[in-house]
């Protein structure tokens, strides 16, 4: 067979690897595309810690948790863990009471500082 057009077969083989290209990284073009902003605020409440959850960018829900660590002057550290599901730009409130902290928050003689750690956020299916 003769080949009418030489230039057909390396285009094929650019076209190709490409194309492979394309599907190798498909995940991580993805995950790029899609990857969640996402702001935890928490203030100190009269009943409870008032945390306001913004997912600002992705086009996909995401689960977001992260951990309220109280530090008091005798040295104790109550610790409170919450999770909350947050649509893409949009705001959900999550209040962490008084019992949800481990040690007691009782425990705490005057609390010095709060701040929230240990961010985690995943896409939802």
């Amino acid at each position: 067979m003769i080949n009418n057009r030489p230039w057909l077969s390396p285009l094929a083989t650019v076209l190709g690897i490409a194309l492979a290209a394309a599907w190798y990284y498909r995940v991580e073009l993805w995950t790029w595309w899609n990857t969640s902003d996402v702001n935890v605020n928490c203030t100190v409440g009269r009943e409870a810690i008032a945390c306001s959850v913004e997912q600002r960018g992705g086009i996909s829900p995401a689960h977001v948790c992260w951990d309220v660590v109280a530090t008091c002057a005798n040295g104790t550290r109550p610790t409170a863990k919450a999770c909350v599901d947050v649509l893409p730009n949009g705001t959900v409130s999550r209040d962490i009471a008084e019992r949800e902290f481990t040690p007691a928050i009782g425990q705490c003689d005057e609390m010095q500082s709060i701040a929230a750690a240990n961010f985690a956020a995943s896409q939802l299916q």
